[in-house]
């Protein structure tokens, strides 16, 4: 048999063809990363974040407000330990000892100290937890992304911010929810969570900004108790790296 040449209708529907197949390839959106993949990034980076810590001082201002009034501010230098947990160098002068403050102003000034020191002394078990969900750890959002705990989350278009929202981060039932910029930086984390009562729920929300010579850190850490109108404020006053000094 003898095939037939091709007229030019034939010739013109499938140059047609064609050319809308690659027009409709060429306007394909670009593949987002998948969650798998947007999790490795953070961890890396997050990963590099925390060995470039170690090389800096900061100092760190906790403020303690109820009912939005401040009642105890406090002035720390702060450096990393070999184990990665913060060392803090008070700035300040000490605390007063209850036993002397019972000396010098008897019992109402023994009350009103002791009372003081329960406060402080619950700060820092708010600021122990703070942090912790602060430090964005890798290797727990390892974990959280192997038990199928953490999901994308709708974010504004074109301002080039994704978000993520984790489940059973540190706590049994508790819900974090992490906003990163196009570098997979981390720009905000907010958790809501608790001490150790899950009917007192605290308020977390951890901000970063980032140095000059490209480190990404907390700026300022919120953590709010709506139950007893407590706050704790920690803000990072300026960072010092071990070779010039930088600000942000």
């Amino acid at each position: 048999m003898i095939a037939r040449p091709m007229n030019a209708r034939g010739l013109w529907f499938i140059t047609s063809c064609l050319v809308c197949a690659l027009m409709g390839w060429l306007a394909l959106p670009e593949q987002s990363p998948s969650l798998e993949q947007q999790i490795s990034l953070i961890r890396a980076v997050e990963s590099e974040n925390h060995k470039a810590l170690a090389e800096y001082t900061w100092q760190e201002q906790e403020t303690i407000l109820i009912k939005g009034k401040v009642e105890h501010q406090r002035l720390f230098e702060v450096r990393p330990g070999p184990d990665g947990q913060l060392r803090r160098t008070p700035m300040d002068l000490p605390e007063e000892n209850l036993s002397r403050s019972e000396k010098e102003g008897g019992m109402r000034e023994w009350i009103t100290q002791k009372k003081k020191h329960a406060l402080i002394t619950y700060a820092q078990e708010m600021k122990q937890i703070a942090e912790t969900y602060a430090r964005a750890d890798p290797e727990s959002l390892r974990l959280a992304y192997e038990r199928g705990d953490i999901a994308n989350e709708p974010s504004p278009p074109g301002n080039g911010i994704k978000k993520l929202s984790i489940r059973n981060y540190l706590k049994t039932g508790d819900l974090v929810t992490v906003a990163v910029n196009q570098q997979n930086e981390i720009q905000t984390l907010e958790a809501s969570s608790y001490l150790t009562d899950a009917k007192e729920p605290v308020h977390i929300l951890a901000e970063f900004v980032k140095t000059r010579d490209g480190l990404n850190h907390v700026d300022a850490i919120t953590a709010t108790v709506p139950k007893r109108n407590f706050s704790l404020v920690m803000r990072n006053l300026t960072y010092e790296h071990s070779f010039q000094n930088v600000r942000h």
